[in-house]
C-alpha cells in the first residue's frame, strides 16, 4: 500500500490499518475493539445457504468451456466472437423485450422504431469479420 506522505498514512490509520503487525499476537479484547459491532455479528452467524444463480456457458472454443454468471456477460461474449446465442433467454430479458417493439437478442438492446433497429443492424453488419446478425423482421416483437 502506498505511504508517500503523512496524509496517506493518517488516512490508513483512521481506517484501522496498522503500520506493522504485532509480534506476539493480539489479545481477543484488542481484536474485538478494532471491529465494528455489525462485523462481529456477521462473523458469529453461520453462513447462509448460497442462492443458486443461473450460469450461461459457451462450449464453442475448443476444450475450454467459458461460463458466465450473467446474461449480459454471455451476450457480450457472443457479440465479440460474432456467434449466435445458444442459451435459453432468462425471464428478466423476456420482460425487457416486451417493453420495446424491436429487440436485438444478440446485443441485448431494445429499439423504439424500425429505423433504429435497421440502423443497428447495418452498423453491426458493416463491422469486419463474418456478418452474423438478425434481420429487422426477426427483431420485431409480436
Amino acid at each position: 500500500m502506498p505511504a508517500n506522505n503523512a496524509s496517506i498514512i493518517a488516512h490508513y490509520l483512521n481506517k484501522g490499518f496498522r503500520l506493522r503487525p504485532p509480534e506476539a499476537g493480539v489479545s481477543v479484547e484488542t481484536l474485538q475493539s478494532t471491529f465494528a459491532a455489525e462485523t462481529l455479528e456477521l462473523i458469529d452467524q453461520e453462513p447462509e445457504e448460497a442462492v443458486e444463480t443461473e450460469t450461461y456457458s459457451c462450449m464453442r472454443h475448443g476444450l475450454k468451456t467459458r461460463s458466465f454468471k450473467s446474461w449480459k456477460g454471455y451476450v457480450n461474449h457472443c457479440a465479440y466472437f460474432k456467434e449466435l446465442l445458444e442459451a435459453e433467454v432468462p425471464e428478466s430479458v423476456r420482460l425487457k423485450m416486451a417493453e420495446h417493439p424491436y429487440f436485438c437478442l444478440q446485443h441485448n438492446k431494445g429499439f423504439a422504431s424500425e429505423s433504429g433497429a435497421s440502423r443497428h443492424m447495418r452498423n453491426e453488419l458493416s463491422k469486419g469479420g463474418k456478418a452474423v446478425h438478425f434481420s429487422v423482421e426477426q427483431m420485431k416483437i409480436n
